[in-house]
């Protein structure tokens, strides 16, 4: 069985958290929407999102 997560992050950390899943031996499989949604799957092949509300950050 896979999984599928979604992890909501706030735009100023969404770099620092796609690093540290990398780094702890994840891979970026889409980043094509970025920085909205990236697409991380572990050595498992379980996929995780990390969704940012890029309209939070534009906001004054």
């Amino acid at each position: 069985m896979r999984f599928h997560t979604e992890v909501y992050v706030a735009p100023e950390v969404a770099e620092k958290r796609i690093a540290a899943a990398v780094a702890a031996g994840g891979t970026v499989v889409d980043d094509s929407d970025a920085p909205s949604l990236t697409v991380i799957a572990d050595q498992d092949g379980n996929k995780g999102v990390g969704c940012v509300d890029v309209s939070a950050a534009t906001k004054a």
